[in-house]
């Protein structure tokens, strides 16, 4: 593997020398060609390899059709946190309003039990029966929908409902 002398980045700065062990290498390829990874990821465990293989960040920003000051992000980012640096950062935005666990409880209900005195749940039944408010419910099954659309049609396992 051949490592950069000092490299100098698109604003002058004097880029980090990323310089990898094994396990992380080996981490960053897995990443590179998993299908199982987000493309993002991919495309980030890419840069850093490339960093390490020798790249300059002009030659790694035009191999990846993105911009140096992209290469540089994830080159400063990988320098700093090492594998950590690369997962996805919290988004900006209001925050989640529902656990896991009410989501969990409320797709559970849907699926495996009948309200009383009905065939079916309506979102002011399921609300009184979880405890949440109709606009929670109405958001969760929102949310999930296309899911119920395809356990219905047989084409989702229900295995992976974990219910």
């Amino acid at each position: 593997m051949v490592h950069p002398t000092t490299e100098t980045n698109a604003m002058g700065r004097v880029a980090a020398q990323i310089i990898l062990d094994e396990e992380e290498t080996e981490t960053l390829e897995h990443w590179q060609r998993s299908s199982t990874v987000s493309s993002g990821l991919c495309f980030r465990a890419a840069i850093v390899l490339d960093c390490a293989a020798g790249y300059s960040g002009e030659e790694i920003a035009e191999r990846h059709r993105t911009s140096q000051q992209t290469v540089s992000k994830w080159r400063r980012r990988f320098a700093q946190h090492r594998l950590a640096g690369l997962s996805d950062a919290p988004r900006s935005g209001q925050p989640r309003r529902h656990e896991d666990a009410q989501v969990q409880r409320v797709l559970e209900a849907t699926l495996n039990r009948q309200p009383k005195n009905a065939t079916h749940w309506s979102t002011r039944s399921m609300a009184e029966a979880t405890g949440m408010s109709q606009t929670a419910i109405v958001r969760i099954w929102a949310s999930t929908w296309s899911i119920f659309v395809l356990f219905m049609m047989g084409a989702f396992p229900r295995s992976l409902m974990k219910c």
